[in-house]
């Protein structure tokens, strides 16, 4: 149960009560155990064993992973309620997800992944980072390194070798309202799998992000890549990503039409791009009143912009970091962040 060990899922068995133990959340076909088999690697101490490591066929998921973790659990029980404010604001079916907390000062919710009409496919941990990557965007520190084919995920009812306690299944309204010492005190005991609603319908939000993905792939674009060597992002202008923050009085307008002309691009539908920009103007001070957003709205998806890394907005929030830094690109050659 945990890495470099092949099982066929039906006879894992009840894995509560194993501490430190982990899967992952993909399922594999028999092209995986072919190629762990013929996977050979050696060890520091020269032993050779097969590994999973590397490994480029094709994977599904059932579950659509997100992992949200802090400096401290009353952060990270802030973080993942917020996370489900999203998910109501775009109309995920909250009632068909489930919810843990770690055992340590983390929690991970999960989404029925065919709520996006997911396949299986080559390129699923890609689907899922960018699927999760544009649903949060930004407004939930979430750890982007579980997006990889191989990564493994810490089973629920297992124990957590740092604190002893349970990653338990919490429902909706317990990780909503529970103190952290409940449930604190709630992981010193493993806990039934609770049942969560199994009709749900095809959400609207998601499976046009998965199709944009798609489309994206098609153009021969690069949806996500990792920032020197820091944890996998989307490969976005990181000027955007702080703009998507929010901004203050004064640059608003000009900052919003950058923000329609990028979720516009994206792929997101009229609708969609209106219910996003809603929610940066909500994390603006202040934010913008209707008649401005209209305004900025219709402005922006009308007209065919496309600002490059030389618009001097995008240039108040250059950074050294973005894959498409480049020394001239910044305001008196002073990146934002080195």
């Amino acid at each position: 149960m945990n890495r470099n060990r092949l099982c066929d899922i039906t006879k894992l068995g009840d894995p509560t009560g194993y501490r430190d133990a982990y899967m992952t959340y993909f399922r594999y076909p028999d092209e995986m155990a072919v190629y762990f088999q013929n996977n050979q690697r050696e060890s520091k101490g020269g032993h050779w064993y097969p590994s999973v490591m590397g490994y480029k066929g094709p994977a599904y998921t059932d579950w659509i992973p997100i992992d949200i973790d802090a400096t401290t659990i009353e952060e990270a029980q802030d973080g993942a309620v917020q996370a489900i404010e999203i998910l109501e604001m775009y109309g995920i079916d909250t009632n068909a997800c489930r919810f843990y907390f770690s055992g340590a000062k983390g929690f991970h919710i999960m989404i029925p992944a065919t709520m996006a009409g997911l396949r299986s496919g080559d390129d699923i941990h890609k689907r899922l980072l960018y699927l999760v990557t544009n649903l949060m965007s930004g407004r939930v520190d979430i750890d982007m390194k579980i997006y990889d084919k191989v990564r493994i995920f810490r089973l629920p009812n297992t124990i957590n070798g740092k604190s002893s306690l349970y990653k338990v299944e919490l429902y909706e309204f317990e990780l909503r309202n529970m103190s952290v010492e409940q449930i604190r005190e709630m992981a010193k005991n493993p806990r039934e799998e609770l049942d969560v609603e199994e009709e749900y319908e095809l959400n609207e939000y998601l499976h046009e992000l998965n199709q944009a993905y798609e489309q994206l792939q098609k153009d021969g674009a690069q949806p996500y890549a990792g920032v020197n060597g820091d944890k996998a992002t989307i490969r976005v202008k990181l000027c955007m990503h702080s703009i998507m923050q929010g901004i203050p009085e004064g640059s608003r307008d000009n900052a919003g039409l950058r923000v329609v002309t990028h979720l516009k691009h994206a792929g997101l539908n009229p609708k969609m791009v209106w219910v996003a920009f809603d929610e940066w103007n909500n994390g603006n001070n202040p934010p913008l009143d209707t008649d401005d957003m209209e305004r900025i709205y219709r402005q922006g998806m009308e007209r065919e912009y496309d600002f490059g890394c030389r618009d001097a907005v995008l240039q108040e929030h250059c950074d050294k970091r973005c894959k498409l830094w480049k020394e001239e690109y910044t305001i008196n050659n002073v990146s934002r962040r080195w």
